[in-house]
């Protein structure tokens, strides 16, 4: 009888009704027990990594905090009237921060402990399914007139005061503030989402950003590059979101709503890794400029008035990317090509950073593993672009966790723009530097004129000329002509005739 009330509690739609259920006589109160939490917690959560499988008594209490924690009211953004709660909102303004930390603390513990994997629809499609970030995605999607429904991703330039957010602002991702903004960047993919109808800022801040120069927002902060930026990434990602998502200010609008479902970014597969990791082959985006006569004036204006320039921009283009030590190895890397990009962040004397102790380091981790050192990794590719198709060489290494969350790398590559009869141009050197987000499949980062930096680098680098970019990983790469390995290899062989990028031992 016990088992049959059971069944019937699993059924429920809600925990309210288990708990109700619980009241309509003795044997069925006696069916709800940690057991019965237990289950739920399965076909709610992934399986958590710090938590026993067998001590039902702990994974019933996470089970519960985490429900209850949902059902709470939190506000994120500080449009005070961005709800239209009538009577109730005075009051729920003066204590919308208080449910904040417990609510930043559950999206925390699901990302990091959550762990997607691929599966087969009864009508045969491929879906990728994680009950963490099916969870997060659900709270989400709730209509915003509701109490419930999380505002997170409404409020990237809404979560802190205007002084915080200043363009002329380097916020490091350690500092306490941060969490929320390190929550928001890992749900990347939920932000570029076409189906969920998230509020998509104004382009004026995303583009101060996105094209403020490496030293006024460097992406990488510390001797060994190990904090993220987090502002600036931040940052650039709303201002891709408003290039793909806005009907007024976004430059590639239809082209984004053209592409198909499987061109779309997704989310991560498997669990975060604090690890040097290789990443997938295949990868769809983009890349904005202004010209460079524009670029500067845009630059030294230094207003934050919502002004902006129109950007220019190319549709969506194909990258694939290969590892392979074999034939381009890791040990081997061009030195003339590390010239143009420092890859390796621990070459410098300058030793590690020391954080100063503070309580965000306490309570989330921030980058306490700042005096561990990663192993890089090279990889080649070949990039199908209709204006400027390329072949591109590079190095990627892991950060520390950001905010205890694991899975950060830093990815730099030079693209080589060949002509048309596929020899190499002298004019055509562009370097990149990205943030590869946890699970590896969303860059974010700044491309820049690698050939004019080094012939120029006395030049003051508001001049230097660079703009933001984007890629995501895909499962299938959609160019017209497949994309193979020996395409960019050959390349790299017509270079060295040229006497560049030769292999010489580059210690790693």
């Amino acid at each position: 009888m016990r088992q049959l009330h059971q069944k019937i509690a699993l059924l429920l739609p809600t925990d309210a009704d288990v708990a109700h259920y619980a009241l309509i006589c003795k044997t069925s109160c006696n069916s709800v027990t940690n057991s019965l939490w237990c289950l739920r917690f399965k076909d709610t959560f992934d399986r958590p990594i710090d938590v026993d499988a067998t001590d039902t008594s702990r994974l019933a209490n996470v089970y519960k905090v985490r429900s209850e924690v949902s059902r709470g009211y939190s506000c994120f953004t500080l449009n005070d009237g961005g709800r239209q709660k009538g009577e109730k909102l005075r009051l729920l303004n003066e204590v919308k921060f208080l449910h904040n930390p417990n609510y930043l603390r559950m999206l925390h513990e699901l990302i990091r402990q959550s762990n997607t994997v691929r599966r087969r629809t009864p009508d045969g499609r491929e879906v990728m399914a994680g009950l963490n970030l099916d969870f997060i995605r659900e709270l989400i999607m709730i209509p915003k007139q509701s109490e419930r429904h999380l505002d997170i991703l409404d409020a990237i330039h809404e979560t802190h005061d205007l002084e915080f957010w200043s363009p002329r602002k380097i916020v490091a991702a350690s500092k306490r503030e941060s969490l929320v903004l390190v929550i928001q960047l890992c749900l990347a993919h939920l932000v570029l989402d076409p189906n969920i109808p998230n509020k998509i800022g104004g382009l004026d801040l995303g583009q101060r950003a996105a094209y403020s120069d490496h030293e006024k927002q460097p992406m990488f902060l510390g001797n060994w590059k190990q904090d993220i930026n987090i502002r600036w990434v931040l940052s650039t990602l709303s201002f891709f979101q408003v290039q793909f998502l806005s009907d007024e200010d976004g430059a590639l609008t239809h082209e984004y709503a053209a592409l198909e479902q499987d061109q779309l970014p997704q989310p991560w597969l498997g669990r975060l890794q604090d690890e040097t990791q290789t990443i997938g082959s295949h990868w769809k985006g983009a890349y904005t400029w202004l010209d460079h006569d524009k670029l500067i004036k845009f630059r030294r204006s230094g207003r934050d008035d919502g002004d902006f320039f129109v950007d220019s921009a190319e549709d969506f283009h194909d990258l694939s990317i290969f590892f392979d030590e074999s034939r381009f190895s890791t040990e081997a890397w061009p030195r003339d090509f590390e010239i143009l990009l420092s890859t390796d962040p621990y070459v410098s004397d300058l030793g590690p950073p020391t954080p100063k102790p503070n309580r965000a380091l306490r309570s989330f981790g921030g980058n306490k593993a700042v005096h561990r050192t990663y192993p890089l990794r090279s990889f080649f590719g070949t990039a199908r672009d209709l204006r400027k198709p390329s072949h591109l060489y590079g190095r990627i290494h892991a950060l520390p966790p950001q905010q205890k969350i694991p899975g950060f790398q830093r990815i730099s590559f030079l693209k080589f723009c060949y002509a048309a009869e596929g020899l190499y141009d002298p004019d055509q050197v562009w370097g990149y530097e990205g943030c590869v987000l946890p699970g590896g499949r969303i860059i974010i980062g700044r491309w820049f004129d690698a050939t004019f930096h080094f012939a120029h680098s006395d030049v003051e680098p508001l001049k230097w000329f660079s703009g933001p970019f984007i890629y995501w990983n895909v499962d299938r790469c959609a160019a017209e002509d497949p994309i193979l390995p020996q395409e960019a290899l050959d390349f790299l062989a017509h270079l060295n005739d040229l006497g560049i990028g030769k292999r010489s031992t580059f210690p790693s």
